[in-house]
């Protein structure tokens, strides 16, 4: 059971693919150095395996990310192998904030990290900006995949192409993101817009804020991408 990951749940697709961002600088013409790293594997938390050093309460480290979050409980269709448990699709950088979003398609959240840090400092949890190293600064969506909250308070269903509105437009500073929509539940292709904030002051914090803006489309599948 390698990092605490519970085979069990996933017995029928072994293995899991680990999702990293890698800055490379461009070496022409055929090669690149590596500038800057992160990978989610240096930022999970189980309650499955006490031997593991990420042994720890899920619920109480929103920072980091439950290695062995079911998605089976909220996504009863095949959407690609199980393997792909992220299935991170989108990201935008800040240059002035220095951070990254990223939309983590099953788990139904964007995240926000920060590229402050040197590539040993995103491997642990402190050093940056944020003082966090390249644990998550800031988390909105879905909070059952941190054991926060119940399906009712679910923002993101599978959603998609998370961006900071420009200087010069309505919602600037927000975040924009197009969220395809739960088709078991009726809930179907919204534009969602809001302002981060720091979520993670203490472990005592369950919830995000709600949207500050959105936009929902008035039939089903009226949109298909953004």
């Amino acid at each position: 059971m390698p990092a605490g990951y519970n085979c069990a749940a996933f017995l029928h697709e072994p293995g899991l693919e680990i999702d990293t961002l890698v800055e490379v600088r461009p070496i022409y013409p055929d090669r690149a150095a590596i500038v800057w790293e992160w990978s989610i594997w240096d930022h999970l938390v189980q309650d499955c395996d006490p031997a593991q050093a990420n042994y720890v309460k899920v619920s109480e480290h929103p920072e980091l990310v439950d290695l062995n979050y079911n998605m089976r409980q909220l996504h009863r269709t095949t959407h690609g192998p199980r393997r792909h448990w992220l299935h991170a699709n989108g990201l935008d950088y800040h240059p002035e904030l220095y951070q990254i979003v990223i939309s983590v398609r099953t788990m139904s959240e964007i995240w926000i990290i920060d590229h402050s840090t040197i590539t040993a400092e995103a491997a642990g949890h402190s050093g940056g900006n944020g003082g966090r190293g390249g644990d998550l600064l800031y988390r909105w969506g879905n909070p059952q995949a941190y054991r926060a909250g119940v399906y009712a308070d679910q923002q993101l269903f599978w959603q998609h192409h998370p961006h900071w509105i420009p200087d010069g437009l309505p919602g600037a500073g927000n975040i924009l993101i197009f969220n395809n929509g739960d088709e078991f539940e009726g809930r179907y292709l919204d534009l969602y817009g809001g302002k981060p904030w720091r979520l993670f002051r203490s472990p005592s914090v369950r919830r995000a804020a709600a949207a500050q803006w959105q936009y929902v489309g008035r039939q089903r599948y009226q949109w298909r991408d953004f």
